[in-house]
């Protein structure tokens, strides 16, 4: 799958769920925000397709996920690219590990050259956040 056609199915999902689509601060190209509802946190989706090391990227866009999420949200900045590395994804997803609670960014990555997805897992084996479900299901 394509960059913009990833785009295009993340838009449609997420807006099923209670998204909506805002301005994104650099690096990030897309981005969708949910506002809060009962028990839930406000959740912000960013989407950056650049080649830089993930360690870079997510140091520049970290300081706009918290203002945008304030300090109760959770975020995921979802890294878009083909032929990642091992290396790559594997840091791609320590990036945001450790800092688990409220105000919580962690990173992601789609790889469109295998059409498919890497996110942080959290206890169990089960997805973080249930980010999984929020972007593909």
């Amino acid at each position: 799958m394509e960059a913009s056609q990833l785009v295009g199915v993340l838009s449609e999902n997420l807006q099923g769920k209670g998204y909506s689509q805002i301005a994104a601060g650099d690096p990030v190209g897309f981005a969708m925000f949910k506002q809060a509802s009962g028990l839930g946190v406000p959740k912000l989706v960013g989407v950056a397709g650049n080649t830089d090391r993930p360690g870079s990227t997510f140091a520049r866009a970290e300081a706009w996920f918290k203002k945008t999420m304030g300090r109760s949200g959770a975020g995921l900045l979802l890294i878009v690219l083909g032929n990642a590395s091992p290396g790559f994804i594997a840091e791609a997803l320590q990036q945001g590990k450790g800092a688990l609670g409220y105000g919580q960014v962690v990173c992601g990555l789609y790889d469109t050259s295998r059409d498919t997805y890497y996110l942080p897992q959290g206890f169990g084996g089960t997805y973080h956040m249930g980010w999984d479900q929020e972007l593909f299901g």
